[in-house]
Protein backbone atom coordinates (compact mmCIF):
# COMPACT_ATOMS: atom_id res chain seq x y z
CA UNK A 1 0.00 0.00 0.00
CA UNK A 2 1.27 3.48 -0.83
CA UNK A 3 0.39 6.16 1.70
CA UNK A 4 0.93 9.10 -0.64
CA UNK A 5 1.07 9.48 -4.41
CA UNK A 6 4.44 10.26 -5.93
CA UNK A 7 5.08 14.03 -5.79
CA UNK A 8 4.39 15.68 -9.12
CA UNK A 9 2.82 12.52 -10.60
CA UNK A 10 -0.26 12.85 -12.71
CA UNK A 11 -3.11 10.86 -11.19
CA UNK A 12 -5.07 8.26 -13.15
CA UNK A 13 -8.80 7.89 -12.37
CA UNK A 14 -9.23 6.60 -8.82
CA UNK A 15 -11.97 4.47 -7.29
CA UNK A 16 -13.16 4.40 -3.70
CA UNK A 17 -12.99 1.13 -1.80
CA UNK A 18 -16.71 0.60 -2.31
CA UNK A 19 -16.46 1.26 -6.06
CA UNK A 20 -13.52 -1.13 -6.38
CA UNK A 21 -15.44 -3.78 -4.41
CA UNK A 22 -18.49 -3.41 -6.66
CA UNK A 23 -16.40 -3.68 -9.81
CA UNK A 24 -14.68 -6.80 -8.47
CA UNK A 25 -17.92 -8.27 -7.09
CA UNK A 26 -16.48 -8.66 -3.59
CA UNK A 27 -16.83 -7.13 -0.14
CA UNK A 28 -14.70 -4.08 0.78
CA UNK A 29 -12.77 -6.30 3.21
CA UNK A 30 -11.74 -8.49 0.28
CA UNK A 31 -10.38 -5.45 -1.58
CA UNK A 32 -8.05 -4.81 1.36
CA UNK A 33 -7.08 -8.50 1.35
CA UNK A 34 -6.07 -8.08 -2.31
CA UNK A 35 -3.89 -5.14 -1.22
CA UNK A 36 -2.24 -7.16 1.56
CA UNK A 37 -1.50 -10.01 -0.91
CA UNK A 38 0.04 -7.59 -3.39
CA UNK A 39 -2.67 -8.13 -6.01
CA UNK A 40 -3.81 -4.50 -5.87
CA UNK A 41 -2.19 -1.25 -4.76
CA UNK A 42 -3.87 1.58 -2.93
CA UNK A 43 -3.26 5.20 -2.01
CA UNK A 44 -4.51 6.76 1.21
CA UNK A 45 -7.48 9.02 0.42
CA UNK A 46 -7.14 12.73 1.11
CA UNK A 47 -7.90 13.41 4.75
CA UNK A 48 -6.44 10.04 5.72
CA UNK A 49 -9.75 8.18 5.76
CA UNK A 50 -9.98 5.16 3.49
CA UNK A 51 -8.07 4.38 0.34
CA UNK A 52 -8.40 4.87 -3.38
CA UNK A 53 -7.53 2.47 -6.18
CA UNK A 54 -6.37 2.91 -9.76
CA UNK A 55 -9.40 2.17 -11.95
CA UNK A 56 -7.34 0.44 -14.67
CA UNK A 57 -5.62 -1.79 -12.11
CA UNK A 58 -8.96 -2.80 -10.59
CA UNK A 59 -10.41 -3.58 -14.04
CA UNK A 60 -7.34 -5.69 -14.86
CA UNK A 61 -7.77 -7.66 -11.62
CA UNK A 62 -11.46 -8.14 -12.42
CA UNK A 63 -10.50 -9.59 -15.84
CA UNK A 64 -7.91 -11.93 -14.30
CA UNK A 65 -10.28 -13.14 -11.60
CA UNK A 66 -13.05 -14.03 -14.07
CA UNK A 67 -15.49 -11.32 -13.00
CA UNK A 68 -17.69 -10.35 -15.91
CA UNK A 69 -20.70 -8.35 -14.71
CA UNK A 70 -21.10 -5.79 -11.94
CA UNK A 71 -22.86 -7.15 -8.88
CA UNK A 72 -26.63 -6.61 -8.99
CA UNK A 73 -28.26 -4.49 -6.27
CA UNK A 74 -29.08 -7.66 -4.29
CA UNK A 75 -25.40 -8.51 -4.01
CA UNK A 76 -25.61 -11.81 -5.92
CA UNK A 77 -22.55 -12.57 -7.99
CA UNK A 78 -22.97 -12.91 -11.73
CA UNK A 79 -20.41 -14.83 -13.76
CA UNK A 80 -20.64 -15.63 -17.44
CA UNK A 81 -18.89 -18.77 -18.59
CA UNK A 82 -19.24 -21.15 -21.48
CA UNK A 83 -19.77 -24.04 -19.09
CA UNK A 84 -22.35 -23.13 -16.43
CA UNK A 85 -25.48 -21.06 -16.07
CA UNK A 86 -27.81 -20.70 -13.11
CA UNK A 87 -31.12 -19.19 -14.14
CA UNK A 88 -34.61 -19.29 -12.66
CA UNK A 89 -33.77 -22.09 -10.20
CA UNK A 90 -32.29 -24.24 -12.96
CA UNK A 91 -28.64 -25.20 -13.45
CA UNK A 92 -27.17 -25.72 -16.91
CA UNK A 93 -23.89 -27.18 -18.15
CA UNK A 94 -22.89 -26.00 -21.63
CA UNK A 95 -26.52 -24.96 -22.18
CA UNK A 96 -27.99 -28.35 -21.21
CA UNK A 97 -30.21 -28.71 -18.14
CA UNK A 98 -28.16 -30.46 -15.42
CA UNK A 99 -31.17 -32.48 -14.26
CA UNK A 100 -31.63 -33.91 -17.74
CA UNK A 101 -27.93 -34.72 -17.94
CA UNK A 102 -28.16 -36.59 -14.63
CA UNK A 103 -31.16 -38.57 -15.88
CA UNK A 104 -29.52 -39.61 -19.13
CA UNK A 105 -25.80 -39.92 -18.39
CA UNK A 106 -23.45 -41.28 -15.74
CA UNK A 107 -21.29 -38.97 -13.63
CA UNK A 108 -18.09 -39.85 -15.49
CA UNK A 109 -19.71 -39.18 -18.88
CA UNK A 110 -20.84 -35.71 -17.83
CA UNK A 111 -17.48 -34.88 -16.21
CA UNK A 112 -15.61 -35.97 -19.35
CA UNK A 113 -17.97 -33.85 -21.47
CA UNK A 114 -17.38 -30.80 -19.25
CA UNK A 115 -13.59 -31.24 -19.35
CA UNK A 116 -13.20 -32.06 -23.04
CA UNK A 117 -16.39 -30.91 -24.75
CA UNK A 118 -16.95 -34.44 -26.06
CA UNK A 119 -19.74 -36.66 -24.73
CA UNK A 120 -18.43 -40.23 -24.78
CA UNK A 121 -21.00 -42.82 -23.72
CA UNK A 122 -19.50 -45.46 -21.45
CA UNK A 123 -16.66 -43.27 -20.15
CA UNK A 124 -15.31 -44.62 -16.86
CA UNK A 125 -12.63 -43.21 -14.59
CA UNK A 126 -10.19 -45.84 -13.42
CA UNK A 127 -7.67 -45.18 -10.66
CA UNK A 128 -4.27 -46.82 -11.01
CA UNK A 129 -4.13 -49.93 -8.82
CA UNK A 130 -1.28 -48.58 -6.65
CA UNK A 131 -3.12 -45.31 -6.01
CA UNK A 132 -6.34 -47.12 -5.15
CA UNK A 133 -4.50 -49.46 -2.75
CA UNK A 134 -2.83 -46.48 -1.02
CA UNK A 135 -6.20 -44.73 -0.62
CA UNK A 136 -7.76 -47.88 0.85
CA UNK A 137 -4.87 -48.26 3.34
CA UNK A 138 -5.25 -44.63 4.36
CA UNK A 139 -8.99 -44.97 4.97
CA UNK A 140 -8.48 -48.21 6.89
CA UNK A 141 -6.02 -46.43 9.21
CA UNK A 142 -8.59 -43.80 10.24
CA UNK A 143 -10.21 -44.07 13.68
CA UNK A 144 -13.63 -45.82 13.69
CA UNK A 145 -15.41 -42.57 14.64
CA UNK A 146 -14.18 -40.77 11.46
CA UNK A 147 -16.95 -39.23 9.42
CA UNK A 148 -17.62 -39.68 5.72
CA UNK A 149 -15.82 -36.44 4.87
CA UNK A 150 -12.59 -37.77 6.40
CA UNK A 151 -13.01 -41.08 4.64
Amino acid sequence: MTDQPEPGSRSAPRLTTREAAELLGVKPETVYAYVSRGQLSSVRASGGRGSTFDADEVRALARRSGRRDPAPAGGDLVFRTGITLIEEDRYYFRGVDATELARRHRYEEVAEWLWTGELRPGTRFEAPAATLAAARRTVAALPPHSGSTDR
